[in-house]
């Protein structure tokens, strides 16, 4: 009994479905689309979700296949998917360090190193998310194996599935299915939360990705109540999933992604893998020879798509050229053909491959050991020394560096926090002062804060007035009002915070000072709602905001400038000035927007322009080298020297709301 019912639930898989290479088609053109920036599919990243749904579907129905045939063994399962990955991804890898290790900047080819063991490994996921963080940042944008975290996933996933699945099959058969979509429940539960309070952890971990691929599973399962659907109704079904997949790609936005929104395209995937057999305009377009080509071949377009896009944005950042699609597509669709032809399809059915297989793969796990360890070059530079003395404002209970920024910070001369500063925490919070009077400035800050401090202290003796810094590394400056508890941040607790927080708002309401002066990262402010109330609490003390513009940001990444524009050999010479791309995406233009929104909203509040000391007249690349003085330390954090260019405004404005005198020193 227990045989047949396995035997039914195979009966949809059997036999080559070319709608479901189709449907693969729809899942990786939108993939490199996103990837590519075209801003009409910025749902493109859910080309994956699709893939899962698929991968799902296809996998278990190969178990049910082999174990109704009584020949399933673990060990050829795992063989079986080792053939189909592993030679493409190798040669991907190998390409992609190779040209990395004679084209890179070297703390990039260490990253190299570490991203292609975690591939290689399938752990992908898990460095990205303890190295990068979000999906959407700079740092993981510009890793070259970004897109291995998707395969990461699924092969954890291979590892888990037979497992479960056949013991399920052959002891439990009647429960497969109900133990599997309380799994499935338990998931996306999961999901939900985690997309609320953990988005990360929930876009690149397998327990809140499973439900995803266990869609597929399920359908996999119930192949005899599927077929036994009506034509009509099937019909209508696949055409409403269809169009739940394309209508995701074009509206569904993963900065603002809403709980339980992926249901959507997951639902249509299953719904098209399910009924897209029957004959409509569905399976007409999906089974259009053109499109069947693209879906058997979106394994090696998703492999190699990433690191030429990369190596792109890598060779625009140094040269300020662009590269066009056309030529990017071109690279994309070569190397994927020859990866199709010559590997895929010679590789995933022949035994043989296996030995050659395991003597590369120890060849690459030593190639990216040695990238990964690769000694730091001591790159000797004809620059001034370059200087941070943020960190003397850095006013976290926990101000020690990471061993990455301690990694990048190597050669800009950034002091230890002398005793004579008087920066205290206590049960009062947080609080960095300089004077004998209550502070006629208060400077609220991120590391931009930091990175502003010392020119602002500077400018306070200069006039002879009191000033107070607020200023924490990795900390949000603005908060809710009335403050109340949220997560722990980068250095602080969600206690410290709070403490922190109600300290900054106290001493703004008990000081009432003729300034505040706030600055952060206005490009990565999440909307310009989230400063009101800290922004009305200042105004309604009487205080004038003075809002700091953020300087250009640059498209090299975060890295460390100086030894950068030494590996670019910048002209040193005190009539050059040297530049270097600058981000010109709708990030510059969301933090523009947002200050024009305050300053509208906040009549009284002023603004210190800084951006166009350091642009080209295009606005297209920023000034980083003047003569030997390098203005820049990373991608978006001036220089002691780059913010003194910036001093003269910030004075003269301090002096007017301050009504100060300069009196000699």
């Amino acid at each position: 009994m227990k045989q047949k019912q396995i035997q039914a639930n195979t009966e949809l898989s059997l036999t080559y479905r070319p709608e479901i290479d189709g449907l693969r088609a729809f899942a990786v053109i939108p993939v490199i689309l996103f990837h590519l920036g075209m801003i009409a599919c910025k749902g493109g990243f859910i080309g994956v979700d699709i893939f899962f749904v698929i991968s799902g579907y296809l996998i278990s129905s190969i178990i049910q296949k082999d174990v109704a045939a009584r020949n399933f063994t673990l060990h050829r399962f795992w063989i079986r998917r080792v053939r189909r990955i592993i030679p493409a991804l190798l040669a991907m890898l190998f390409v992609t360090s190779v040209v990395g290790l004679f084209t890179l900047f070297w703390p990039r080819i260490n990253e190299l190193g570490l991203h292609g063991l975690s591939a290689i490994f399938s752990i992908t996921n898990v460095v990205l998310f303890l190295k990068s963080g979000s999906y959407w940042g700079d740092s993981a944008e510009n890793s070259f194996f970004l897109h291995t975290w998707s395969l990461s996933v699924e092969e954890q996933f291979y590892l888990i599935l037979p497992l479960i699945f056949v013991f399920l099959l052959t002891r439990h058969s009647s429960k497969t299915k109900g133990i599997l979509a309380l799994i499935f429940l338990l998931s996306l539960t999961m999901s939900i939360w985690a997309t609320m309070y953990k988005p990360s952890a929930g876009f690149y971990f397998l327990p809140t990705r499973m439900w995803e691929l266990l869609a597929g599973v399920l359908l996999s399962l119930s192949a005899q109540r599927v077929q036994n659907v009506s034509p009509p109704i099937a019909k209508t079904v696949g055409t409403l999933g269809f169009f739940a997949i394309i209508l995701s790609y074009l509206f569904i936005s993963g900065e603002s992604m809403k709980p339980g929104i992926m249901l959507i395209p997951v639902i249509g995937a299953v719904a098209v893998i399910a009924f897209s057999n029957h004959d409509s305009w569905v399976k007409k377009i999906l089974t259009l020879k053109p499109i069947i080509f693209i879906g058997k071949t979106s394994y090696s377009l998703y492999l190699w798509h990433w690191p030429v896009i990369v190596f792109s944005n890598t060779y625009e950042s140094v040269t300020s050229k662009s590269v066009s699609l056309s030529f990017q597509w071109g690279v994309i669709i070569v190397l994927s053909m020859l990866s199709y032809f010559y590997i895929e399809q010679k590789s995933r059915h022949s035994k043989r491959v296996l030995p050659w297989l395991a003597g590369m793969i120890v060849c690459y796990v030593g190639f990216s050991t040695y990238l990964f360890q690769k000694p730091v070059a001591d790159i000797s530079t004809l620059f001034n020394p370059v200087h941070w003395k943020g960190n003397l404002y850095n006013v976290n209970p926990d101000g020690s560096w990471s061993d990455d920024i301690k990694q990048r910070m190597s050669g800009i001369l950034a002091p230890m926090q002398p005793d004579s500063c008087q920066s205290s925490y206590n049960k009062r919070g947080i609080l960095f002062f300089y004077g004998d009077s209550v502070p006629e400035i208060v400077v609220l800050g991120d590391s931009h804060g930091l990175m502003w401090a010392p020119v602002l202290d500077q400018i306070a003796m200069e006039i002879r007035t009191t000033i107070s810094f607020f200023t924490a590394d990795g900390t949000p400056v603005f908060f809710p009002v009335p403050v109340v508890k949220g997560e722990n941040t980068l250095f602080f607790t969600a206690d410290e915070k709070v403490t922190f927080d109600s300290t900054r708002l106290e001493s703004i309401r008990k000081w009432k000072p003729k300034v505040v002066v706030i600055v952060t990262r206005w490009s990565h402010l999440e909307n310009a709602e989230s400063s009101d109330d800290l922004l009305k609490e200042i105004v309604a003390c009487g205080s004038t905001p003075i809002i700091m513009e953020q300087p250009p940001e640059l498209k090299c990444g975060d890295i460390n400038l100086p030894r950068y524009l030494s590996y670019l050999h910048a002209p040193v010479s005190d009539s050059v000035k040297f530049l270097l791309p600058a981000v010109i995406d709708e990030t510059r233009s969301h933090g523009e927007q947002i200050i024009q929104t305050i300053l509208k909203n906040y009549p009284t509040s002023k603004l210190v322009k800084t951006a166009d000391l350091f642009y080209n007249d295009t606005r297209d690349s920023s000034i980083v080298l003047e003569g030997k003085e390098v203005l820049y330390i990373d991608d978006d954090h001036l220089s002691l020297k780059g913010t003194l260019r910036v001093k003269d405004r910030i004075k003269t404005m301090l002096l007017e709301l301050t009504h100060s005198t300069v009196l000699p020193l």
